[in-house]
């Protein structure tokens, strides 16, 4: 791969980023790899944290699969239909375009590595669910 070289990169030396979802609930995620200044291709993810006491990232879904692998507390994944607890050393595979959500259900914070399967985590686009666009609606532009 042209662009990719080995890379190493330490949680602490990257800097929080934040989303504020419509009912308030806080996620903080640092993107590791597939920043602009981390030469690395075809592979991006970081790691989020929700707050406890119900710290959430609402129904959502995006074109690429992605990886939640939990590294400490307990929360709650929906993917689709299915519901899964999860604590430290869960895995959850998320097919591509599919509506998913992730809440903390522990009193802890709820701590996650996710992975996607390309070059820049801006690549990846969220769609949210909304008055519009109702879980199930395949329509938006995420997923074309």
């Amino acid at each position: 791969m042209a662009g990719s070289r080995p890379t190493h990169v330490h949680v602490d030396d990257v800097g929080d980023e934040a989303w504020h979802d419509r009912d308030g609930s806080r996620l903080t995620w640092r993107t590791l790899l597939g920043r602009p200044e981390s030469q690395t291709e075809s592979l991006s993810g970081g790691v989020a944290e929700l707050a406890p006491g119900g710290g959430r990232l609402e129904m959502h879904r995006h074109a690429p699969a992605e990886v939640y692998h939990v590294l400490a507390g307990r929360g709650l994944v929906t993917v689709g239909d299915e519901r899964f607890d999860v604590r430290a050393g869960s895995t959850v595979f998320i097919p591509p375009a599919t509506w998913h959500s992730i809440e903390n259900t522990g009193d802890d914070a709820l701590r996650l590595f996710y992975c996607f399967a390309v070059d820049r985590f801006d690549d990846v686009v969220y769609q949210y669910v909304d008055d519009e666009h109702p879980a199930g609606d395949d329509t938006g532009d995420c997923c074309r």
